[in-house]
């Protein structure tokens, strides 16, 4: 659709026409979300009402965005995803959302985002939860390039405990991706996105039930799941974890997901690792075992928490990454 064209009045002074220019960008990245400038002093009005200062845009997507706030309740910065009701979708308002806010409300850990409050009107949803400061491990990674074994191993480390804690109270991911893991002001970890999350149900005697539904990323999926077949959703989790250290390691994806039919070849090889990366054996062997698409040497969550590499008990040199 097109635009027509302003005319602009002329201007005074450079500073004048700065001003100018930044208020159009503002104006146009808030009319892609929907944000008119009637509709921004109402959510304002509305969350002071709550004790929250707007702030910054921290991303935004076709019927959400997501904003800085400052909050008098807690006494520091915080995050809130605003949702338009009217442009999302229905599935994703009456079964994903639902069950991310479920899940949300009943896990409690420190590498887990920690769901601070939900405010619904009529027209949209506000979930507030503490703030990344970092932004995401993928953006993180994509600026600073691979990260050596000492930083990424203390990273894995928390990710791989969070997983065990979520796992721990019977709900399993199914979406871990560096997307959706952010980092604080610490560069600590925090796992986000649980709006694929689901409970780990089990039979009545005991047995875990497998998972039917296809879930996350391609470049993160397991075999299984790429099939189309029933899967232990908390196998498919260890093999995305496998994926995300891969990344961290390598600085880039282990699989090009870009096509499905290539994609299922390589996921049905052993993943190999650039000449130009120098990493320890150990820290290849630890990825092989969670990237293996045989489900019984796949390695579980338990395990890994055992792993030397993931202990630092591995005599290795820490090295940089270069190329």
């Amino acid at each position: 659709m097109s635009a027509e064209k302003e005319t602009k009045p002329p201007s005074s002074s450079k500073k004048e026409k700065s001003q100018e220019s930044k208020t159009e960008k503002v104006e146009k990245a808030n009319k892609a979300t929907g944000e008119t400038q009637q509709v921004l002093v109402g959510v304002s009005a509305l969350l002071e009402r709550y004790g929250y200062q707007l702030g910054d845009v921290l991303g935004k997507g076709s019927y959400a965005v997501v904003r800085k706030a400052n909050s008098k309740r807690y006494k520091r910065d915080v995050a809130i995803k605003i949702i338009c009701k009217k442009k999302a979708p229905e599935d994703f308002l009456t079964k994903f959302l639902p069950r991310e806010i479920k899940v949300l409300k009943k896990i409690k850990n420190t590498y887990v985002t920690t769901l601070l409050e939900v405010i619904e009107t009529n027209t949209r949803m506000y979930i507030i939860t503490d703030l990344a400061e970092n932004g995401d491990l993928l953006e993180y990674i994509r600026t600073h390039g691979a990260l050596t074994e000492k930083a990424s191993r203390r990273l894995f480390r928390q990710i791989t405990a969070g997983v065990h804690y979520i796992h721990s109270q019977d709900i399993v991911h199914r979406d871990l991706k560096c997307e959706n893991l952010l980092l604080d002001k610490d560069l600590n970890i925090i796992i986000s996105d649980f709006g694929f999350a689901r409970d780990c149900l089990t039979t009545a005697t005991g047995k875990k039930k497998l998972s039917h539904t296809y879930c996350g990323s391609y470049a993160y999926a397991a075999p299984e799941i790429l099939k189309g077949i029933a899967y232990d959703a908390t196998l498919a989790d260890v093999w995305s974890m496998g994926v995300i250290l891969y990344t961290m390691l390598c600085g880039r994806l282990p699989f090009d997901d870009s096509n499905l039919r290539s994609l299922l070849q390589q996921v049905h090889k052993r993943v190999t690792f650039s000449s130009r990366v120098k990493l320890s054996d150990a820290a290849k062997a630890i990825i092989h075992k969670m990237l293996t698409w045989n489900l019984p040497e796949r390695i579980t969550v338990e395990q890994l928490l055992q792993e030397p590499w993931l202990l630092g008990d591995e005599p290795s040199e820490e090295t940089s990454k270069t190329g």
